[in-house]
């Protein structure tokens, strides 16, 4: 079983770049975005992943995304993938 990260705000930048280094490194990767943009959808292609919209500085916003997930199992440093 693959195990499944978070990425945080990874429809563009650095968050997009360590989101396809998990999924290079066999991780099963869940997107995240504040908004519903085009670049986090094609990104959600190209990795074949799932994603959730949000804003992580609304707490209701965050804890109804994350219910509708399974588990997430890890919790690592970016640079210790």
């Amino acid at each position: 079983m693959k195990k499944k990260i978070l990425i945080t705000g990874s429809s563009r930048g650095i968050g997009a770049a360590i989101a396809r280094l998990a999924k290079d490194k066999g991780y099963e990767v869940l997107l995240h975005g504040r908004t519903d943009s085009s670049r986090l959808m094609e990104l959600a292609k190209e990795l074949d992943s799932k994603y959730l919209i949000f804003d992580i500085t609304k707490e209701d916003e965050v804890r109804q995304a994350l219910s509708k997930t399974t588990q997430i199992n890890v919790s690592q440093k970016p640079g210790n993938l």
